[in-house]
């Protein structure tokens, strides 16, 4: 009865966009920094390529379906992904090779099987693409690249609320999501294994937010804001058991968007709000030393943050409160100071 009524409110919300996830998510790799995001209901991409200068974006409006969730992004060497919640509870996939502006679009999960915004990951053979369905439960969506069969997998049967975050490295595809009472699960799944396995990471009564994973050769971490709206970092040691957590910022210091994990494979950096909408940078050599804070922004942008890192900088996208922009920041490792330009939406 309790699942029934909820996928009876999930239909019912499911009419207006979800928000959840970062409404401008922001990648960088294959030679360019490159954003996705909705104006109504209409998904855009917008690229900057590898020495253009920062405020050089182009940008193109995808054709297909009506999106009714913010987008999630992922790129490998050959081209783009991008999922969103398409009409009638369906998911839709986008894609394109890079260079060509050309896009195309599939459904990958038929009408009445997605609520809110999913997650996305791309390697070199396939796209893997999670979403919760309107019973609360999370599910996979595999395609391989040229296929346009998605094949879809119970995650697992636990009830999930709010938007999956996904992280990949080497054969392995990992998800922590939201779980019942505020408790938070994580997933993982090695190329060639026949399903999904799970524990529960964070006991109820202590997440506030939706989780963001990052996955590296040694580990895997997970951010998110705790229960007295502080930040907490969990990191496992792959091969050992437990997921010491690590408090990074104390009580009543974040906002209410969600933290945003990234991690380049030597160091953990996470982006968040603070209560008056200021937007934090904290970073970490993995496996030693403390937690170094740095002030990006004083105000103005609403919703999550996005985040990436790579080799040689840190990204992060947002929507401005005021002006109908989209706000790129860009910070080169080792420098003290954030570029950033707005990128204005039509």
């Amino acid at each position: 009865m309790r699942r029934l009524l909820l996928a009876m409110i999930l239909v019912i919300l499911s009419a207006s966009p979800a928000l959840a996830a970062p409404p401008v998510p922001v990648t960088r790799g294959s030679g360019a920094t490159s954003l996705a995001f909705r104006e109504g209901t209409g998904v855009h991409f917008a690229y900057n390529l590898n020495g253009s200068p920062v405020g050089a974006w182009s940008r193109q409006v995808l054709p297909g379906p009506n999106a009714y969730s913010d987008p999630a992004l992922a790129r490998d060497a050959a081209g783009s992904g991008i999922a969103v919640q398409g009409p009638s509870n369906s998911l839709t996939f986008y894609w394109n090779l890079h260079g060509d502006p050309t896009w195309t679009a599939q459904q990958a999960a038929g009408p009445g099987t997605v609520v809110g915004a999913p997650a996305i990951v791309r390697d070199g053979a396939k796209t893997v693409i999670t979403a919760v369905d309107i019973q609360g439960q999370l599910y996979s969506y595999t395609a391989t690249h040229g296929n346009p069969v998605w094949v879809p997998q119970l995650v697992s049967p636990v009830l999930i609320v709010g938007s999956p975050s996904m992280a990949r490295h080497g054969t392995t595809t990992v998800i922590a999501a939201r779980g019942e009472a505020n408790s938070m699960y994580y997933f993982w799944k090695a190329d060639g294994a026949n399903g999904w396995a799970g524990e529960l990471v964070a006991q109820p009564g202590s997440v506030l937010s939706d989780p963001s994973i990052a996955r590296d050769a040694t580990s895997t971490a997970i951010a998110f804001r705790d229960w007295n709206n502080g930040l907490t970092y969990l990191r496992n040691v792959h091969g050992t058991s437990g997921w010491p957590a690590t408090p990074v910022s104390p009580g009543g210091t974040l906002g209410a968007a969600d933290p945003q994990l990234a991690n380049d494979g030597a160091t953990s950096s996470i982006v968040a709000q603070s209560p008056s909408g200021e937007v934090h940078f904290w970073w970490k050599p993995n496996a030693t030393g403390s937690w170094t804070k740095t002030l990006v922004e004083w105000g103005g942008i609403v919703g999550n943050p996005s985040f990436s890192r790579d080799a040689t900088a840190s990204h992060i996208a947002a929507r401005m409160r005021y002006n109908h922009a989209i706000k790129y920041y860009r910070n080169v490792h080792g420098q003290s100071s954030w570029t950033h330009v707005p990128i204005y939406l039509s």
